[in-house]
């Protein structure tokens, strides 16, 4: 037996485990080559001075709201009280921990990413404009919409009592449409603004879109709340219930991405700046951008979920001991959340673009990033951590990676 074939059988395992994930690779599309990427730290986001912005819409904003508008929506005006006050004092969170639900973004409802985390905000400021009869094209609307979206969040919670919020729901909708009328939604000019740098901290996620988890905790874009969320859960000795958070939010990239806008709600929510873009356009009473720029972070805020689910969603499922599991990924990691997301759930880290370098855990990645080596991109090799199927156990790629695949090629 030469030597190369002693070689083999000592390390046949390690082959298998190798030629499975090169297996599973192929026919995996190739990286997307993000033109933008080539000026990352010219990535600016044109904004309004909210100051200045405020001033611009005060006069629209609070628009005269004749009689026969208010009383055509009498039951609305009028049962949606009862309805945020139910609202106020259901828990949330509570509610989820009994279903074993990590979070109120993970539930597949009609838009997990709009009003949700934010309604409690309004509702006592609202209640109170509205008892006190200051009723303006304003608070109408702000009061309709925190009916709508409650209305929808309930209906999606108790799919039993659809038949009672769904016409609430109808309503609210058909009455901030007509509002329109009366507050037309539109921005004068810009006569100041700013350009808001995006930091340089880019990855692209497993699906091709840029993400940038930003460099503030706000807990809607950077992905390790979420990681420290499910780590509670997994070492309590709870798992994931529904394994189904990876799939939400992938249904929610291809909606993004189809009607082309993103809403001020999903603005506020994942990025939760001052400053807002210059909206031109409302869309069902909500005002929209199609900025480019803003579409491209946010659709890839919102994406960033579905590869950093998969895993840990995969980890529950096909591991015996998941708690285990996560103390040896810990380990291996030194609990760095850019590894995690690199080494574990396929993220590709953009290093630098003065040396033009990203690191990956990608087994193929001479062919899947043959765009970027071509343009004089360097590919920096980092070993993946991958969820081994046959012990159900998590492993480190192999150390003797390069002369395996050259084997494997070469046979």
């Amino acid at each position: 037996m030469n030597k190369e074939n002693c070689w083999i059988k000592n390390n046949l395992c390690a082959i298998l485990l190798l030629y499975d994930i090169i297996v599973n690779q192929v026919g995996e599309k190739m990286v997307k080559y993000f033109k933008e990427l080539e000026k990352k730290k010219e990535f600016y986001l044109p904004l309004m001075i909210n100051k200045n912005n405020i001033k611009k819409e005060y006069g629209i904003r609070e628009a005269y709201v004749p009689l026969n508008y208010i009383e055509k929506y009498a039951d609305l005006f009028r049962n949606g009280e009862p309805l945020i006050r139910q609202y106020k004092y259901f828990n949330i969170e509570k509610w989820c921990k009994d279903q074993h639900i990590i979070s109120i973004r993970d539930l597949d409802l009609y838009d997990p990413v709009n009003y949700y985390e934010y309604i409690s905000e309004d509702y006592d400021y609202i209640l109170s404009e509205i008892n006190s009869l200051r009723i303006n094209s304003h608070i109408v609307r702000i009061y309709f919409r925190l009916i709508e979206e409650i209305s929808i969040l309930f209906q999606d919670l108790f799919p039993d009592e659809k038949e009672f919020y769904s016409p609430i729901k109808n309503k609210s909708k058909e009455a901030l449409e007509e509002l329109e009328k009366y507050d037309n939604i539109k921005y004068s000019k810009v006569e100041k603004g700013e350009y808001h740098l995006e930091p340089d901290a880019w990855y692209i996620t497993p699906n091709n879109y840029l993400y940038n988890p930003g460099v503030s905790s706000h807990q809607a874009r950077t992905l390790e709340d979420s990681y420290m969320r499910i780590k509670d859960y997994i070492e309590s000795g709870k798992r994931i219930s529904n394994y189904n958070h990876s799939n939400i939010y992938l249904k929610e990239t291809k909606k993004v991405e189809e009607r082309d806008y993103i809403t001020r709600g999903q603005f506020y929510s994942y990025l939760h700046y001052i400053n807002e873009p210059n909206y031109l356009e409302s869309i069902n009473g909500e005002p929209v951008t199609r900025e480019r720029n803003i579409f491209t972070l946010i659709i890839g805020i919102i994406n960033s979920h579905v590869g950093f689910y998969k895993f840990f969603e995969d980890l529950c499922l096909k591991t015996d001991n998941p708690k285990e599991e996560l103390e040896k990924i810990e380990k291996l990691t030194n609990n760095s959340i850019r590894d995690i997301l690199v080494r574990c759930c396929g993220f590709h880290k953009v290093e630098s673009t003065v040396d033009k370098t990203i690191t990956t855990s990608l087994i193929n990645y001479e062919e899947a990033f043959i765009e970027y080596i071509d343009r004089g991109w360097t590919i920096s090799f980092v070993p993946p951590i991958i969820i081994d199927e046959y012990d159900h156990t998590v492993k480190e790629y192999p150390a003797d990676f390069l002369k395996i695949r050259k084997i494997l090629k070469k046979n």
